[in-house]
């Protein structure tokens, strides 16, 4: 089996705009694990506690996908930002997430996020990112995105993005020096 997966998702609703919740998607295989650099054959994708109301957005706290570029990696072959540790990289943070209704015909998403430390893994192939190398660890990274998205027919859309992130990471490999 190439993997098993369990996902929950509770929430509670509050009042008519607002609700908590939790986010549970956890991982498994059979025989070797996922990557190289993995420690088990079972993970968290993801894991955290939320907040979420029409004014505010969503809050999130735990283990949280970065939203840095696309947020899926456009099916199963992927590509290079997913085998990169780019995206679907979950680190242990908060996250505030909006959706802004400017008009009719557009929409602009927002994100902001600061992680302290780095979940350990990801989709990255091993050596391509600071999680896939022994002695390399991400911290204190902060990720800022904002994405408008027109509505140009029923049938269209045209949407562009940008993304930053600027992060320290921490060695304890000889003759690779901590950086920003």
């Amino acid at each position: 089996t190439y993997a098993y997966y369990v996902v929950a998702q509770p929430e509670v609703k509050l009042d008519d705009d607002s609700k908590i919740g939790a986010y549970v998607f956890y991982a498994g295989r059979d025989g070797e694990p996922y990557r190289s650099y993995y420690p088990s054959n079972f993970w968290f994708l993801e894991a955290y506690a939320s907040y979420s109301s029409d004014d505010l957005g969503i809050l999130k706290a735990g283990l949280i996908n970065t939203k840095f570029g696309l947020d899926y990696y456009l099916g199963f072959i992927g590509t290079a930002p997913y085998f990169d540790g780019f995206i679907q990289d979950a680190d242990y943070g908060l996250s505030w997430e909006k959706k802004h209704q400017v008009c009719d015909d557009l929409t602009v998403d927002t994100v902001a996020q600061f992680f302290f430390h780095d979940g350990a893994w990801n989709g990255g192939l091993a050596n391509h990112n600071t999680e896939s190398v022994a002695g390399l660890h991400e911290r204190n990274t902060l990720v800022l995105r904002m994405a408008p998205k027109w509505t140009l027919s029923d049938d269209s859309t045209l949407a562009w993005g940008i993304s930053g992130l600027v992060g320290e990471i921490d060695s304890n490999v000889p003759g690779f020096a901590n950086d920003t």
